[in-house]
């Protein structure tokens, strides 16, 4: 098989479980992308804009664009910092947390879906085949370690 095959095969995979995503989840009042922004927010309350366009490894313009459409929706808010008045942090508001919380067990519902049929022996082999094309591609550079990272422990 070509590489150009497999990585036509992820990219499908990945454009049809944000499909089925967005189908899910529609009116939730959050984009794609979102969602790690807000995860972001409730695991590191109060980082900047900047700090999050490194962590998550985007650029600080998307992150700007990102957390306008956030805060306008009511999910995250602004807040100076006491220390240093130039500076605005940023934070998950009550009903932010509920929205990632939700769309995260869709998420999670999803994930299940997808991997239906695999045994043990297969999630680890695709985890190991997966992890080792995301160090290719320098990984260990992100500041931010995805949800994943955290948990394989």
């Amino acid at each position: 098989m070509k590489d150009r095959e497999i990585i036509a095969r992820m990219m499908l995979l990945n454009l049809l479980r944000c499909r089925r995503l967005r189908e899910r989840t529609a009116g939730s009042g959050l984009y794609d992308g979102q969602l790690p922004i807000l995860e972001c927010l409730i695991d590191c309350p109060g980082s900047t804009q900047i700090q999050l366009a490194e962590r998550l490894a985007v650029t600080p313009a998307s992150i700007a664009q990102s957390t306008k459409r956030l805060q306008r929706a009511g999910l995250i808010e602004k807040r100076v910092d006491e220390n240093n008045l130039r500076c605005n942090r940023l934070y998950a508001t009550e009903s932010g947390a509920a929205v990632a919380k939700a769309y995260r067990q869709e998420f999670d519902q999803l994930d299940a879906e997808t991997l239906a049929g695999l045994s043990d022996d297969d999630r680890k082999t695709l985890s190991n085949l997966l992890e080792r094309m995301v160090a290719n591609l320098n990984y260990e550079k992100l500041d931010y370690l995805p949800p994943w990272k955290e948990t394989d422990a």
